[in-house]
C-alpha cells in the first residue's frame, strides 16, 4: 500500500513538472508574439507616416504647380469670362468663346429661333442642321465667324461653376436680361461609346454629366476656337 501511495505521489509530481513546463512554454510563445504585434505595429505607424508625408508632398507640389482636380480641396484659378457685346462670351482660362442664349424658344423651335434658351435639338440635329444654320446665319456666320460647332463633352462641362446650381454656371451666362441658361440637360457633340445610340449630357441644374438617348431633345450651345482646348 505504501508503494502505491509514493507511486502515485511521483506522478502527480511529474504530471505537476510537466504542466508547469507547458505553462512557461505558453507563457515564453505569449510574450514572443506581443513583441511581434508590437513591432508590426511600430511599422504600420512608420509606414503611415511615410505615405502621409509623400502624399502631403505631392500635394504640395501639385498646388505650386497649379494642378487641380475637381473635388480635391486644392483651389484652383478662378473662373474667368469676358462678355464680347456681340452675343458671345469668352472664357478667358480656356480660350473659348461661346454662343449667348437668349430669352425664348421651346422643343419645336431647334431650328427657327437658333438662340433662344429653351430652343431644343435631337443631337443629329444639334450635330447638323442646327450648327450649320449658326454658320450660315447673316451670310457669314453667327457673330461673323462660320467655325462654330458643338462643344465636346469636356469643353462643355469647363463653364459649369460647382458652386452655384439651377444652373450650375456663371452668372455671365445667366444675366436674366440678355443671357441665358437652363437648368437642363445640353448636348455635347460626345456620343457614349459604349451606347451608340445614345450621347453625353451635361445636365446644369446642378454640372453632373450623364448619358440621353439622342432621339430626346435637349437645349445647345455654340462654342468656337482656333484650338480645341481638350481632348474628344
Amino acid at each position: 500500500m505504501g508503494l502505491l501511495v509514493f507511486a502515485v505521489e511521483m506522478a502527480m509530481v511529474q504530471t505537476q513538472a510537466s504542466a508547469d513546463k507547458v505553462k512557461v512554454k505558453h507563457e515564453d510563445l505569449n510574450a514572443k508574439l506581443d513583441r511581434i504585434l508590437r513591432q508590426l505595429s511600430d511599422l504600420d505607424e512608420d509606414v503611415d507616416v511615410d505615405l502621409n508625408a509623400k502624399l502631403d508632398q505631392i500635394l504640395q507640389q501639385r498646388s505650386d504647380r497649379g494642378v487641380t482636380f475637381p473635388g480635391d480641396g486644392v483651389q484652383g484659378a478662378p473662373l474667368r469670362y469676358q462678355d464680347n457685346g456681340d452675343g458671345t462670351i469668352t472664357d478667358l482660362n480656356t480660350g473659348l468663346t461661346w454662343e449667348k442664349k437668349g430669352s425664348g424658344g421651346d422643343a419645336s423651335t431647334c431650328l427657327t429661333n437658333l438662340h433662344g434658351v429653351n430652343s431644343a435639338c435631337i443631337w443629329v440635329q444639334a450635330t447638323g442642321a442646327w450648327i450649320d444654320s449658326v454658320n450660315a446665319e447673316g451670310g457669314t456666320g453667327f457673330a461673323g465667324h462660320s467655325d462654330w460647332r458643338l462643344p465636346n463633352v469636356r469643353e462643355l462641362q469647363s463653364i459649369v461653376d460647382y458652386g452655384r446650381s439651377s444652373p450650375a454656371i456663371n452668372p455671365v451666362f445667366n444675366n436674366g436680361l440678355d443671357s441665358f441658361t437652363a437648368a437642363s440637360n445640353y448636348w455635347p457633340s460626345t456620343s457614349a461609346a459604349a451606347i451608340p445610340s445614345s450621347a453625353w449630357v451635361v445636365v446644369f441644374s446642378s454640372g453632373f454629366v450623364d448619358t440621353f438617348n439622342k432621339s430626346f431633345t435637349s437645349r445647345v450651345r455654340a462654342v468656337r476656337s482656333p484650338n480645341a482646348c481638350f481632348g474628344p
